[in-house]
């Protein structure tokens, strides 16, 4: 067995030997071995309507790919795509890039998260400003509830930023290092975990 671990075109030399003696057959360009796809892709939860996403291709050497939104719609196939998901969850995207020869995958979870608290006792008594923000936000808290962690989520769902808290009745929280976009911002007290939409512009 012969691994190649470049595409490209290779010849093929055959020796063939015996006690009367040997003899050798060249071919050139015999053997073609094509490069394998590497699928890639980035995705954007949209601002205003967050049951939007932009899906884009950036995958590598392939000729077509198509798209898996999770929840039972048609596929896509085009390098860019817009998918609008009708109810909150977490869904696994895969995309399938292909060549002439073979395929790759690549899933990723992307999450809707939009009610901040079931208990309005609890989201009556929490302030979070400026909501959009350039990357500071400003947390306080009333009566006796303290929250002990936070994490921000982005649109796929990756914990981006986790910390925990004092039980603090204030707080500021630098965002600034994260990309604009839309985000989830969660903290807990007790056991329950209390969430907001963040808009970072």
């Amino acid at each position: 067995m012969v691994r190649y671990e470049t595409a490209g075109l290779y010849d093929v030399s055959l020796r063939v030997s015996n006690a009367a003696g040997a003899t050798e057959q060249q071919l050139a360009g015999v053997v073609r071995v094509e490069k394998t796809p590497r699928a890639e892709f980035a995705v954007v939860q949209d601002v205003q309507d967050p049951y939007t996403f932009t899906f884009t291709d950036q995958s590598e050497d392939a000729q077509s790919i198509a798209w898996d939104f999770g929840d039972g719609s048609p596929f896509a196939f085009d390098s860019q795509v817009r998918h609008t998901y009708a109810q909150q969850g977490t869904y696994t995207v895969i995309l399938t890039a292909s060549n002439a020869f073979c395929s790759a995958l690549r899933s990723a979870p992307v999450g809707i998260y939009l009610s901040s608290t079931s208990d309005p006792a609890v989201s009556d008594r929490w302030r979070l400003w400026p909501n959009p923000t350039t990357g500071w936000l400003h947390m306080a808290w009333e009566g006796e509830l303290r929250p002990q962690a936070l994490r921000v989520l982005d649109a796929t769902g990756r914990q981006v930023y986790t910390e925990d808290l004092p039980r603090p009745t204030a707080h500021q929280l630098d965002l600034s290092h994260l990309a604009t976009g839309l985000y989830l911002l969660q903290w807990r007290s007790g056991e329950q975990w209390v969430s907001q939409r963040v808009v970072i512009q």
